[in-house]
């Protein structure tokens, strides 16, 4: 196959198209390291705010941060992102560790989520960089916390039928113990309210309760070797 002639003009146009490519790729490559550094760079002088110099620079009142005025606006969208993060990743944080045990509780009933909402928007970000930064920590740590309460709630809960179930199998054997005017009849009794008692722990909380059984008669055993029954 035979290739139409081609001027010279248009060999060196694509020897300078070429290399201007080259020049864009590594001019690109330049800029995108200048930006990653100058947001490492926020984010060190970030990392050691305190929180009224994160709300400072979340305000971008620079000199209350403790920055120096006249920041290129990579660099400020860079602070306002680091800041809006950090102070809403310490505030809720925090919220987790006070309130754990209080939402966990079995008879709590409050939605973790709402409740670590409102403390999120106790905190006043603003500004379109540092709000999305912020939100997205939120919806983060708002995920966990609710999920880290569920189970916890689950696992308190279980562990509190089995304790109600092991009290009250203990507490239908306290006539038996006592001795007072018991019967044949009355032992029939005892011992199908401790299977009534049995069979609704297993309906309601998938459980047999035979452990439950078994610290109950221990504990009876013991109560009655204690007072000499």
């Amino acid at each position: 196959y035979f290739q139409k002639p081609q001027s010279e003009g248009i060999e060196i146009a694509r020897s300078l198209a070429a290399l201007s490519e080259s020049l864009n790729s590594v001019m690109s490559k330049q800029v995108e390291a200048d930006t990653a550094e100058q947001v490492a760079q926020a984010g060190q002088a970030v990392a050691g705010m305190s929180k009224e110099e994160l709300e400072a620079t979340i305000g971008q009142q620079w000199r209350a941060a403790g920055l120096p005025e006249g920041a290129d606006p990579v660099s400020q969208i860079a602070l306002l992102e680091h800041a809006g993060k950090r102070l809403a990743k310490d505030a809720l944080q925090k919220f987790r560790t006070e309130n754990m045990d209080r939402f966990s509780d079995p008879m709590n009933t409050e939605d973790p989520r709402e409740a670590m909402l409102a403390e999120f928007e106790s905190l006043g970000i603003t500004g379109f960089y540092a709000t999305n930064a912020a939100t997205a920590v939120y919806t983060n740590e708002a995920n966990a916390f609710s999920e880290q309460v569920y189970q916890a709630r689950a696992a308190r809960t279980a562990k509190q039928n089995r304790a109600n179930l092991e009290n009250d199998l203990f507490e239908l054997m306290a006539p038996f113990m006592s001795g007072e005017n018991w019967t044949d009849q009355s032992t029939e009794e005892m011992l199908a309210n401790m299977q009534g008692a049995l069979d609704e722990a297993y309906q309601n909380f998938g459980f047999s309760g035979r452990d439950q059984l078994m610290n109950a008669i221990t504990q009876a055993v013991q109560t009655l070797a204690k007072y000499d029954v």
